[in-house]
């Protein structure tokens, strides 16, 4: 009896390689949370609570997507190291550190997980299905689920009841998700395709100097007091959404999010609306999850008008390119049965020079010439249908 010789060497030797491959980018990602949550939390913490936005989730769910699954326990213990980190020297301290940092490595676990099993395509940034996905998964159920948690342990280190931190958490977390994720999602290479392809110099100088003036309208809109000018910043991220497509919605609505998040707005004109701290943060969050809910569904929407094109594109090119190799004589008429393109087989059977603009009875017997214009009205009267004439060329 023969048993199967399996490669165990080679198998261990592509574990081996598939484990120092991700290492480095587990490093860089675990690097990168750390630095983004402690200032958030140092820039966004009113009243010694939770963050007014959190993109850690984000973070550490596009490093779990970019992994091996068999990879995922290193890259949970490197965000929990990270994430205790960032809440001991920036947060509630050491005592909660660990409680939350176990919370936040979960969520980002759900997410990804999540993601994957909706939609395992990965098109969330590439039609609206995907970023109905996304939204649902990002926005709302994650950090729904974590929230239960959070909410208790924020309640222990801060004034308020659970509840009330367990909805500053569902807010503060599904913001940071929606906003964060498709800006380290194409940052880490979700998008690397589309910008070799189109991503030039023009255009790249075009997204800075969108972003250059809702960064100058955003300042001015939430840096003042004296006009309601909130809605100011959204006409620039609008345009940039429609002419930069998702990195124009994904960093014009961070551009928003940071000039919303460094005043002083007991200073800015949010604080004629007399309100709490509390109340400020709920509205701060409000605005926030409206500006991304309107640029990024623009955003993808251009994104499938263009997938849509470029595939009638390829199929035009693939249509051409089989006429041309053809013996057969394929023409495309207009309504009135007039040539608007004849491959080289159909230029040779008729012994025209030119074609284009000349009726079909241009192949037939002039004779025919009644025949063949009732059979071109029957079949524009029956689109879809076959329509067969037989007559000698």
């Amino acid at each position: 009896m023969h048993f199967p010789r399996f490669p165990y060497g080679s198998m261990v030797n592509r574990g081996e390689r598939l484990l120092t491959a991700s290492t480095p980018r587990i490093a860089a990602f675990a690097g990168a949370y750390f630095g983004i949550t402690s200032l958030t939390i140092g820039w966004s913490r009113y009243g010694g609570g939770l963050a007014l936005v959190w993109f850690g989730s984000a973070v550490a769910a596009v490093m779990l997507l970019g992994l091996p699954r068999a990879h995922w326990g290193r890259a949970m213990v490197a965000i929990m190291g990270a994430s205790a980190l960032a809440t001991s020297l920036f947060g509630f301290g050491p005592r909660m550190a660990l409680p939350l940092a176990l919370i936040n490595a979960l969520e980002a676990w759900i997410v990804a997980r999540l993601l994957l099993a909706i939609r395992p395509q990965r098109d969330w940034l590439d039609n609206v299905s995907g970023l109905a996905a996304f939204v649902a998964v990002g926005g709302i159920i994650a950090p729904g689920l974590a929230a239960i948690a959070g909410g208790f342990v924020a309640s222990l280190a801060a004034p308020g009841a659970w509840y009330q931190h367990g909805a500053e958490w569902w807010m503060a977390h599904g913001l940071g998700t929606l906003i964060g994720f498709p800006m380290a999602y194409l940052a880490a290479g979700g998008g690397r395709k589309d910008l070799s392809i189109r991503w030039t110099a023009a255009r790249a100088a075009e997204l800075a100097g969108h972003l250059l003036v809702i960064a100058a309208l955003s300042w001015m809109a939430l840096g003042q007091s004296r006009l309601p000018l909130l809605f100011l910043p959204i006409v620039p991220l609008l345009l940039a959404a429609f002419r930069c497509g998702r990195e124009g919605a994904t960093f014009g609505t961070l551009v928003i999010a940071a000039a919303a998040l460094l005043p002083d707005h007991h200073q800015s004109m949010i604080a004629g609306l007399g309100l709490t701290d509390r109340e400020l943060v709920l509205f701060l969050k409000f605005y926030l999850a409206t500006v991304s809910l309107l640029a990024l569904p623009v955003s993808v929407a251009l994104r499938q008008h263009q997938l849509v094109l470029d595939e009638l594109e390829e199929r035009k090119a693939l249509e051409l390119l089989v006429a041309d190799h053809s013996d057969d004589a394929l023409l495309n008429l207009d309504e009135n049965g007039l040539v608007r393109y004849a491959s080289p087989a159909g230029a040779r059977l008729s012994g025209a020079d030119e074609l284009v603009g000349k009726p079909l009875g241009l192949f037939f017997d002039p004779l025919d010439e009644g025949l063949v214009r009732g059979v071109l009205a029957q079949a524009a009267a029956s689109p879809g249908e076959i329509c067969i004439i037989e007559r000698t060329v």
